[in-house]
């Protein structure tokens, strides 16, 4: 039973079916966590896939899939410190949190659309389905807070680390330690006086017991830089570089959360709840 869980409203959300159908990204990021190299970006990639306007598009080259990977910043830009509401990822900042409305509380996800919020503690801004409505949506709400919409190749960078890293938070794949669609079974099965309770993989559909969660709930769902929730809750979508969007990290109402909350994992569907955050050059 995790024991680290905050005492606070949540949300019940009944199972969304998952689209078996996957793509597995290996490429260089583009990030460079050495901040004495020569930032240099080769391109090279696996072939991948990439989403825009609800269509899974199977690129045939690798520039189609990646194009010029936005937001990566050149070495001699790089400034000491990020923002209070951002982390140090090698020569970028990222969000520390998933981005929220400018209303959201902790028991709403607000209306506030204007302006992208990296705060704990509120519900985080989501969209079921992802479109290319919402894509223009989280780019102009990044903009608006003087950063963008994280690149492919900045995600991979938060997610992995220099270590190339499973998930964000390591190695081993451990259902309580972020926001997944099994977490809770325990806590339902403790609440219901239910003895012989399954925890095995997909079991928060047995009790329909999973369930988005306000960010930074989960203290132990970071690698220890700071990014919270880069894995789990809800998933976060990431700008391509030619216009669509791939969407990344898993999410708490999804089958196969060991498979899909690694940082490798794209989603090819769009019938999901879509969160994002935002990344700037340092």
């Amino acid at each position: 039973m995790r024991s680290s869980r905050v005492p606070i409203a949540m949300l019940l959300f009944f199972c969304v079916s998952c689209d078996p159908g996957e793509t597995t990204t290996v490429y260089d990021t583009g990030v460079f966590f050495d901040l004495d190299q020569v930032v240099v970006d080769d391109g090279s990639s696996d072939d991948g896939a990439m989403l825009f306007d609800d269509d899974l598009v199977e690129p045939s080259d690798e520039d189609a899939l990646f194009g010029d990977d936005p937001g990566i910043a050149d070495i001699d830009t790089v400034a000491p410190v990020c923002p209070d509401d951002m982390a140090e990822v090698g020569n970028i900042c990222v969000d520390r949190y998933e981005a929220s409305r400018g209303n959201a509380k902790v028991d709403s996800a607000g209306d506030n659309e204007t302006v992208a919020r990296s705060v704990a503690g509120v519900l985080p801004w989501m969209v079921n389905p992802m479109t290319a409505d919402a894509l223009n949506k989280f780019k102009a709400a990044c903009a608006a807070a003087g950063k963008h919409l994280c690149s492919v190749g900045e995600w991979m960078a938060a997610c992995e680390g220099p270590e190339k890293r499973v998930y964000h938070f390591g190695g081993t794949f451990d259902r309580e330690i972020c926001n997944c669609v099994d977490t809770f079974c325990d806590d339902f099965c403790a609440e219901h006086n239910i003895a012989v309770c399954n925890t095995e993989a997909n079991c928060g559909y047995d009790y329909e017991s999973f369930h988005v969660m306000p960010t930074g709930s989960f203290s132990d769902c970071t690698a220890g830089d700071g990014l919270f929730d880069v894995n789990g809750n809800v998933w976060e979508v990431v700008d391509n570089g030619s216009g669509g969007f791939l969407i990344k990290g898993g999410a708490f109402n999804c089958a196969g959360a060991a498979d899909r909350l690694k940082c490798s994992f794209s989603a090819g569907w769009t019938e999901l709840y879509a969160g994002f955050r935002c990344c700037k050059g340092r």
